[in-house]
């Protein structure tokens, strides 16, 4: 696009009308720019029954296994979805902090929403029926096939992925809230709040075989509070920024997963060739206009 200028009766050329244009081009480029740039927002999504003692809860929808909750923010629409699963490992008894998780990974009878957050139903219904613990556990069994071997031992996690509409996006992990940590109100006595964050490399599309430990913690109360409550600060390197992560039950561990905190920003969008081309192109018109003025 080309504003040409206008020449007087005295030779000399008129600028005013190219630099009305100038302006005007210049500000829209700005613009432009200014939307390719990303947008950043916190998203907490909160995992909690309506019922609960602390917070509004059931947000989203509970269909068996998966909980989807749906939240709108600076950033737009974003989805998390919370699935129960677990690991036997009748040889190690679960995964070692800071290695790779092994045994044998399946999906959960379901995901159960309690007050002060999620719990795993690991093999049937929650008690008294199947798994005797509603919480996310490492205290569980399942008896192997092979009469000559022992117990597996059952260790839960809650496998989380993230997007925007039905793409897949990543999220930065921030901040994980435990409740029912341990054994708050003696209900699973000799419980404690050991925790892993699991990361994996290999899959797009689950927590397996292979996921690394990326951190461990310990979630601690006071065995006389109110849920017994915990906030864990995720750590800020770079491992925490991916779609899918799983959070799981450490050995004699046993929790609700309460809250998850995110940081999500749409991604970038790149300026085209073309408006490359039409910048350097102000930088020439200037330029001229430079030259013109000296002449």
């Amino acid at each position: 696009m080309w504003c040409p200028s206008v020449r007087t009766p005295g030779g000399r050329y008129q600028w005013g009308l190219v630099m009305v244009w100038f302006k005007s081009f210049t500000t829209s480029v700005v613009l432009a720019l200014a939307a390719t740039s990303a947008s950043a927002a916190t998203y907490t999504f909160d995992l909690q029954k309506i019922d609960s003692y602390h917070g509004d809860g059931d947000a989203g929808v509970l269909d068996g296994n998966v909980l989807t909750v749906t939240q709108t923010g600076a950033s737009g629409s974003l989805t998390g979805t919370f699935t129960g699963k677990y690991i036997v490992d009748p040889s190690k008894g679960g995964g070692i902090s800071g290695g790779a998780l092994s045994g044998v990974v399946s999906d959960a009878n379901n995901v159960q929403r309690h007050n002060n957050g999620l719990g795993v139903c690991n093999v049937g219904e929650c008690s008294p029926s199947g798994d005797t613990h509603h919480t996310v556990d490492g205290v569980s069994f399942i008896e192997d096939e092979d009469p000559l071997t022992v117990d597996g031992a059952v260790f839960d996690f809650v496998e989380m992925a993230f997007f925007s509409g039905t793409d897949a996006v990543d999220i930065t992990l921030t901040g994980l809230k435990f409740g029912w940590v341990g054994g708050v109100y003696n209900q699973y006595p000799g419980t404690n709040g050991l925790f892993e964050i699991l990361v994996s490399e290999l899959s797009e599309t689950k927590i397996d075989v292979g996921a690394l430990v990326a951190a461990a913690g310990v979630a601690t109360t006071n065995p006389g509070s109110l849920g017994g409550r915990y906030s864990f600060a995720v750590p800020d390197i770079a491992a925490f920024t991916d779609n899918l992560f799983g959070v799981k039950a450490g050995i004699n561990g046993s929790w609700k997963l309460m809250a998850v905190t995110v940081d999500y920003s749409v991604p970038e969008i790149p300026l085209p060739a073309a408006g490359w081309l039409l910048i350097g192109g102000l930088g020439g018109l200037v330029a001229l206009r430079k030259s013109r003025k000296r002449g």
